[in-house]
């Protein structure tokens, strides 16, 4: 909403001048980036998780800062080349404090030696994953199996054995529900993985008179996603001028496709 000038950018808002971005709020000349938010942000590349920061090249979590490379969590710095965890920070190396003058002679020097090496530009290497591929929301959006996410790199984090529930049927009816079932192990009648019903969530599905639901957290994550149009653009005709332009709607979608053209003339 409100944004303009994006190429295959999805879930943006108040954003100009970017591509290939995800969840971008106020974000301006931008690429390569997911969940840039909340204060403005311009010339960010190859970023995840930032906010309120200029210049700053392959960095995640990191905000209100300026000229970084390499960084990760670190807040109102600003010349910091692989830190991590730096806040009011500036010339530092790997965490380490440098003048100016060493910091411009050195960074040169790593650069040209991350692009001999192939690492130049590229985020952050995919052995320092602290978390499998099936844990992160990148299954949710782009699905893989295990061969193939190993295959290509990735952890992966096997189940745990599934434990066995207390064989407890949900009435249909929430008013049929006793205080006890908090501590009753379901079982999710689709993926068969245990679940509980915390207190708090029980009180709340009484009070709106909501049935115990009977699928685990997690299933409901994934029959939510699965509403949701994919993160993916299709080449479609303009119904109107049968000028061909890219589409969030795919081929078998019902609503009227239009070019920006024929759509701001039939709104305007």
């Amino acid at each position: 909403a409100n944004s303009k000038n994006l190429k295959y950018c999805f879930a943006c808002d108040e954003s100009e001048d970017c591509s290939y971005g995800f969840h971008l709020s106020k974000s301006f000349n931008c690429i390569d980036n997911s969940h840039m938010g909340y204060d403005r942000s311009e010339l960010a590349y190859n970023t995840i998780g930032t906010s309120g920061v200029f210049n700053c090249f392959c960095c995640e979590s990191s905000w209100h800062d300026n000229d970084l490379i390499c960084c990760g969590l670190c807040f109102n710095s600003k010349d910091c080349f692989g830190s991590v965890a730096m806040r009011h920070n500036q010339y530092c190396i790997l965490n380490k404090q440098y003048s100016k003058k060493e910091y411009d002679e050195m960074v040169p020097k790593i650069i040209e030696r991350m692009i001999l090496n192939g690492e130049w530009g590229q985020f952050f290497p995919r052995e320092l994953a602290l978390f499998g591929y099936n844990e992160s929301v990148a299954q949710e959006y782009y699905p893989l199996e295990k061969k193939k996410a190993l295959e290509a790199g990735w952890q992966w984090k096997d189940e745990d054995e599934k434990e066995s529930g207390s064989g407890f049927e949900i009435p249909d009816d929430i008013g049929d529900v006793d205080d006890d079932v908090c501590e009753e192990v379901l079982i999710c009648e689709k993926s068969g993985r245990p679940y509980k019903i915390l207190e708090r969530e029980r009180s709340f599905y009484k009070k709106l008179q909501i049935p115990i639901p009977r699928l685990a957290p997690d299933q409901r994550v994934i029959e939510r996603q699965r509403l949701r149009s994919p993160m993916k653009l299709w080449q479609r005709e303009c119904m109107k001028c049968s000028k061909e332009h890219l589409s969030v709607f795919g081929p078998k979608c019902k609503e009227k496709i239009y070019c920006e053209k024929c759509y701001l003339e039939e709104v305007y």
